[in-house]
């Protein structure tokens, strides 16, 4: 990923958008299916779940698990300001993710969600049931999809298409996306 001088707001585009996809190639490509009014907020959601992630999945193999506690807090206290149309103004993420909220009237509670699955990995809390994979599941995955299907609802999804069906289903699809990555490791 280059540097970019983040001057203007098609600066911050470019970075936003080469970011996307640096960390996800094949997501930021099927985002190009996606109407155009909708890429930029499907990308800049896509960082602010890789941002969580990657707390939990590889800062803190860096940072150790009591500083990966505190950032993923932090993260947290950062998306608290973000919601209220406070966001940090130095750091495009959370400004732009701001503006997706204002635009969008994202959901508050799946946001949280995926920083509560961020935070059981970090805690080392085990899933010793099929609730708990469930439950675990359901942070981790379906967090995401009930972030990210609304968008995709709107790009012309055929199976969910009208706004009043997303609440209900977008969970459910996040944690099967979840727990298929986990009946694909399983049948190594």
């Amino acid at each position: 990923m280059s540097t970019l001088s983040l001057d203007t707001r098609a600066d911050e585009d470019e970075w936003i958008w080469e970011s996307f996809r640096y960390h996800s190639r094949t997501f930021s490509l099927a985002a190009y299916l996606l109407p155009r009014s909708v890429q930029m907020s499907v990308a800049t959601l896509y960082l602010y779940c890789r941002r969580v992630d990657s707390i939990a999945d590889q800062r803190v193999l860096e940072v150790g698990r009591e500083r990966a506690l505190q950032e993923v807090r932090q993260v947290r206290d950062r998306l608290d300001e973000t919601l209220a149309g406070r966001p940090p103004a130095e750091t495009v993420l959370w400004r732009r993710l701001a503006e997706v909220h204002e635009q969008s009237s994202l959901p508050r509670g799946p946001m949280y969600e995926l920083i509560e699955g961020a935070l059981w990995d970090l805690e080392g809390r085990p899933v010793v049931s099929k609730a708990d994979l469930i439950e675990y599941s359901n942070l981790v995955g379906g967090s995401v999809g009930a972030m990210m299907l609304p968008f995709l609802a709107e790009g012309g999804l055929p199976a969910i298409s009208r706004p009043a069906n997303l609440g209900r289903h977008s969970p459910d699809y996040g944690a099967v996306c979840s727990l298929d990555s986990f009946i694909d490791l399983l049948s190594f």
